[in-house]
């Protein structure tokens, strides 16, 4: 277990964006994870098919919705000290 843990500190050392990409690779897992449970309960559900396609839809939307902002702020904190730079 701590040579895992020593490994997972050395990649973090030598490659800063290792711990957003993995934090982003788990939100995104996440959000298809939540994706499919409303999914699967609007499967479940005794309405016609069209009002199913129009709640697939609007599940979709909104948590896409959710997402975009998410990992755009969480790539943002990263990003901000490379384009300060840039402007320094």
């Amino acid at each position: 277990m701590d040579n895992i843990i020593n490994w997972w500190q050395s990649l973090i050392e030598q490659f800063p964006f290792s711990k957003t990409i993995v934090l982003s690779i788990l939100i995104i897992i996440g959000f298809s994870i939540l994706k499919r449970f409303f999914y699967l309960g609007l499967v479940k559900k005794n309405i016609p098919k069209e009002q199913k396609v129009f709640l697939r839809r609007k599940v979709n939307g909104y948590l896409n919705l959710v997402l975009l902002p998410i990992l755009i702020l969480l790539w943002f904190a990263h990003l901000q000290v490379f384009l300060v730079s840039l402007v320094a």
